[in-house]
């Protein structure tokens, strides 16, 4: 308000997406689907087999309804979020540990749940941001459109 009135800024043009940091390309709050926009931000693991039941067999991972199957012992490119499955998943293991005593103590132990190692992070960066220039150029050239079909009163 400026000596009683009200004023009204005037934008002219329309708002442009900007394309996303380095930090930020291929990383989205949530996992919808693998080909979303320009794609999701890879990393290329390795889960090794274990002893027990099933130590040989591929890993299965999901996340909100997606699924991937990985396969052990051979580099795997997966999208970021099966990724931090990974890393996140433990089991609880019971151990017994001896007291001064001569008793026997149980103890609760968290470990993780598959034998694995990033063999590279980010594998497909520079294709991503790729995807993201010519994404963000050819939304930014239907907005440029629109505001000026708007602007010159046509209808789109």
């Amino acid at each position: 308000m400026k000596d009683g009135k009200v004023v009204a800024e005037i934008i002219d043009g329309p708002v442009l997406m900007q394309i996303p940091s380095d930090s930020e390309i291929g990383i989205y709050p949530e996992f919808h689907h693998t080909d979303e926009q320009y794609g999701w931000l890879r990393d290329r693991v390795r889960i090794f087999q274990q002893e027990g039941p099933g130590g040989g067999e591929p890993v299965t991972l999901q996340v909100n309804g997606f699924r991937v199957d990985v396969p052990r012992e051979t580099d795997c490119d997966i999208a970021r979020p099966f990724t931090e499955v990974l890393r996140n998943s433990v089991e609880t293991r019971m151990e017994y540990r001896e007291l001064e005593n001569g008793k026997l103590e149980t103890v609760q132990r968290d470990v993780p749940r598959w034998h694995w190692i990033i063999v590279k992070e980010g594998v497909n960066k520079e294709e991503l941001k790729a995807k993201a220039k010519k994404f963000i150029e050819a939304e930014n050239a239907k907005r440029v459109a629109a505001w000026e079909a708007e602007r010159n009163g046509d209808n789109p």
